[in-house]
């Protein structure tokens, strides 16, 4: 057994025995609503593929999108960077740097007085077929953390246990994920990326 399945089994482990004694776990729904060039596409349970045979069948190998269902649970979160400083102009969402004149964005020459902070989201997620990272941005993570980019970014520079606490909770919580693959390679290995997640 490899050692990313072995780490992914412990960390379920590790939630399953949280669960004991307190009754049937709650599961919480992520799933996505995503328009491409073939039209629509939702969530659905008949369509959920194991994250290994989305390895397997090379998703996302080549230039052409490619969609899955997935039902997984997040093992890691890099917090480091799950949210950015973002122009507020609409359709824009471009990072934006503090300056003499505020929060300014190159794109639009704009200054805002503050920025609207937006989540971009990197986590590892596992079924019991394997692992897999997950990419998402606002409205995804949003379902994740169970609350806006501003509220969590208001509560980092408040109480950071607390920001903390956010993180760590959303650990171990099992989704409905709509995902278009990606496959990337790391250290000679062929990896799916799920790079852009939904959120309806």
């Amino acid at each position: 057994m490899n050692s990313s399945l072995m780490a992914v089994e412990h960390v379920l482990r590790g939630w399953y025995d949280s669960q004991a004694g307190m009754g049937q776990p709650q599961f919480k729904s992520f799933s996505g609503a995503m328009t491409s060039g073939s039209g629509g596409t939702a969530f659905n349970r008949d369509e959920i593929l194991p994250l290994q045979e989305v390895r397997d069948r090379e998703m996302g190998a080549n230039d052409q999108a490619e969609y899955f269902h997935s039902r997984a649970t997040i093992t890691h979160i890099k917090a480091d960077n799950v949210m950015y400083p973002a122009c507020k102009t609409e359709k824009c969402n471009k990072k934006v740097t503090e300056s003499g004149e505020g929060w300014r964005c190159e794109k639009c020459s704009t200054s805002w007085e503050e920025p609207d902070y937006r989540y971009m989201l990197s986590m590892s997620v596992g079924d019991y077929s394997g692992q897999a990272w997950f990419q998402g941005f606002n409205e995804a993570a949003e379902v994740v953390f169970g609350m806006k980019a501003n509220e969590l970014n208001k509560l980092k520079e408040q109480d950071e246990s607390q920001y903390n606490a956010v993180i760590v909770n959303a650990n171990c919580q099992t989704f409905n994920f709509v995902c278009q693959a990606k496959m990337e390679t790391y250290n000679v290995r062929a990896t799916p990326t799920a790079t852009r997640l939904f959120v309806e």
